[in-house]
């Protein structure tokens, strides 16, 4: 069952690819680029890259993809998040140097958000199996007592050491709401140690494009409605991750209700969000893979409040099919005329 799950996600994560490739705005016709695909972190990877370095340039973020998930991984035994759960309540565990800047970082955003996106949500999240083959609820009593350790202000981190501590037995963080975005600032980094001329790489539900010259790629952004190759809109972008959060992935339907994966850590269920998804567009992969959860959790309020911001732009779809759009988001192009455009608060 599981790797039927996997080709599942395989043959949607190519599709997707495909069509933002197909999209790019291709400055070297003939410069067909090599595709990789891997299946890292519980996700497929695929990789799109032209240059004359392209083959080793997807091989060497594949690589760093698989070490990654040794160290940062919370269900990889051996891995250095996972040995902080088990010294959970013990002793303080001293992290290399990137997965200590990564949890330091991601502590901080947690914080900013007053806890509506939290990475110590482990021992909750652990509960939640939502790619069994006959998924259930978790026990009540268990829930409210996992959730009870979820707190980003217990987690200590000593910057002189470089150790994390949590201070109760149980207790747990995963990475998530940040990983992929992150990785995908990592990728930019080794696809210039080897000269790529420009990538698209699909990473979960991140969507990375890359570009030596500046140029603007086309991408879509799904219909939360439809299918997986159903697309909404049309938006050009250069040298930035799209990261998507949205309750139409990893969820399952019991008694005719339907449970997504993005747990709201005040409850521990599910977040009942008004809104369908969100696509955080920027520079910044971390920030925007973290902000998609955000706003997902926080709802259209919350979004309505940060369509000027310039760090990033946004492109979120609530239940009324109404899609708010950042100001900075001129280019956007709207493809399903049962939606309506929402910037700066007015349609």
């Amino acid at each position: 069952m599981q790797m039927l799950k996997r080709v599942k996600y395989l043959f949607f994560a190519v599709v997707l690819l495909t069509f933002v490739t197909l999209c790019v705005v291709l400055y070297q016709k003939n410069n067909r680029p090599v595709e990789r695909v891997d299946y890292v972190l519980d996700t497929v990877v695929v990789q799109s890259v032209a240059g004359s370095r392209a083959a080793e340039a997807t091989a060497a973020a594949a690589d760093y993809l698989r070490e990654f998930e040794q160290t940062a991984s919370a269900y990889r035994e051996g891995s250095q998040v996972s040995e902080l759960r088990r010294q959970a309540g013990v002793a303080p565990v001293v992290l290399e140097e990137e997965l200590y800047q990564l949890v330091a970082r991601s502590a901080a955003l947690c914080k900013e958000s007053g806890g509506v996106v939290d990475i110590t949500i482990q021992p909750v999240s652990a509960l939640w199996r939502f790619e069994a083959e006959e998924p259930a609820l978790p026990q009540e009593a268990e829930l409210l007592r996992n959730l009870a350790l979820v707190g980003i202000d217990s987690l200590v981190l000593d910057d002189s050491a470089r150790s994390a501590y949590l201070p109760q037995k149980g207790q747990g963080i995963e990475l998530g709401a940040v990983a992929k975005g992150y990785l995908c600032d990592r990728l930019a980094e080794i696809y210039k140690e080897y000269g790529v001329q420009y990538a698209v790489t699909s990473l979960g539900g991140n969507v990375f494009v890359y570009s030596k010259g500046d140029k603007a790629f086309t991408v879509g952004i799904r219909n939360p409605d439809a299918g997986e190759d159903s697309i909404l809109g049309l938006l050009p972008v250069e040298n930035q991750v799209i990261a998507t959060s949205g309750d139409y992935e990893r969820r399952f339907t019991l008694d005719g209700r339907e449970y997504h994966h993005i747990l709201d850590t005040g409850t521990g269920y599910p977040a009942q969000s008004d809104l369908k998804s969100v696509t955080v567009i920027g520079e910044d992969g971390l920030l925007c893979d973290f902000l998609s959860t955000y706003y997902f959790i926080a709802g259209s309020e919350a979004v309505r409040r940060s369509l000027s911001d310039e760090r990033f732009s946004l492109v979120a779809i609530d239940r009324d099919n109404r899609v708010f759009l950042s100001d900075n988001l001129s280019t956007f192009v709207l493809l399903d005329s049962s939606f309506t455009v929402i910037k700066g608060g007015k349609p």
